[in-house]
């Protein structure tokens, strides 16, 4: 696990591959994955009560307890599968679709653009989205690969397919630093360390005869006290036991 960093930066940037149902309940294919987590925003999607899954954003903030600032529709139907963020952008892979949201006003985050990859083949490996420069992303798909340019405005932005190549499969069988932090653990997992308090991820499970409850928590706790302050919950998984 990496060291914390100090007030104000992100310990590690990360990926957390669960079923969520932390606004509303949906069928385990159309929710989750995911959690991620960067400088001091947490995105994750969640279903609403209609079962329409949507990006929640939450501000770790001292000053305030955990809650849900901002949520946005996806056009998605399920969990994605790469994830990556430029500043406030957050870059979303699913499938085929990748989708770019706007974080910066965390009350009202927006979709930005959306592209579609083509379909080349069936490929193996971890999907992946891999900064290259200042303003252009690899995207690796199960399906192809893609360069993304994002300089200037959004309708400016440009996405095209490219040819999936040798080095490409090489880097897909190498796990991303976001899915390496995927697995349900009890230790809890930091995301952002200030003065005062410590936010981290936590997994609780409640076991009764025949089944198991796992649910994942997003926590604030008191350094001085080592108390949780405020807690959050990001989604739970049924899990049957014979």
């Amino acid at each position: 696990m990496p060291a914390i960093a100090p007030e104000h930066k992100t310990v590690a940037t990360l990926s957390l591959l669960v079923i969520l149902f932390g606004a509303g309940v949906c069928r385990a294919d159309d929710c989750g994955p995911a959690v991620y987590a960067y400088d001091k925003r947490v995105v994750f999607y969640s279903c609403d009560k209609t079962g329409a899954l949507g990006l929640n954003v939450v501000v770790l903030d001292d000053a305030s307890d955990l809650k849900i600032t901002g949520r946005v529709a996806v056009t998605a139907k399920r969990g994605f599968d790469a994830v990556a963020h430029d500043k406030d952008k957050v870059l979303i892979l699913t499938w085929d679709l990748l989708e770019i949201f706007d974080t910066s006003d965390a009350a009202h985050p927006s979709l930005l653009a959306k592209f579609t990859l083509k379909k080349q083949g069936k490929f193996q490996g971890y999907d992946r989205i891999e900064k290259e420069s200042e303003n252009t992303f690899l995207v690796l798909s199960g399906l192809g690969a893609g360069e993304l340019t994002i300089a200037g405005d959004a309708p400016k932005w440009t996405f095209k397919d490219i040819d999936r190549i040798s080095s490409h499969d090489k880097m897909a069988r190498a796990e991303p630093p976001e899915s390496q932090l995927s697995r349900e653990i009890q230790d809890a997992t930091p995301l952002l360390e200030t003065t005062k308090f410590r936010y981290e991820l936590v997994w609780k499970d409640k076991v009764r005869p025949g089944k198991a409850l796992h649910r994942e928590y997003l926590r604030k706790v008191d350094k001085a006290t080592q108390r949780s302050v405020s807690a959050l919950l990001m989604g739970e998984r049924l899990e049957t036991i014979d």
